[in-house]
């Protein structure tokens, strides 16, 4: 099976940083990457704006911040996802978040395909 190198995995990290940045105003403060098998994973600390902070005291507000994000996803998604395919040269298949607010935390999972 084949595999992708560090530095793609290393250019598609910064990639998410800046872009959420670019989107947000804050990018996350802390990104780890893993890959295991056909799968990214990625996991975003610390990526609330301080705007997010103060309405996410309460479930009410929990709610209100992760609508807006999961929003926010689904309108520059293909934007996003134009980026990633060029970086993993065409290897994405699918791409999902989970936006964990209540622990200012998400997740992100990429599959990939390979040619044998």
């Amino acid at each position: 099976m084949d595999t992708l190198d560090t530095q793609c995995l290393h250019l598609l990290r910064r990639f998410t940083n800046d872009f959420f940045k670019d989107k947000t105003g804050k990018g996350p403060e802390v990104i780890k990457v893993y890959s295991v098998k056909d799968k990214i994973f990625f996991e975003l600390e610390n990526y609330l704006t301080p705007m997010e902070k103060e309405i996410a005291k309460d479930q009410e507000g929990i709610k209100m911040v992760k609508d807006a994000r999961e929003q926010l996803s689904t309108k520059t998604h293909s934007e996003y996802m134009g980026k990633a395919i060029e970086l993993t040269k065409n290897r994405i298949l699918h791409c999902i978040i989970f936006w964990d607010v209540e622990n200012d935390r998400a997740f992100e999972v990429i599959t990939l395909k390979f040619n044998n």
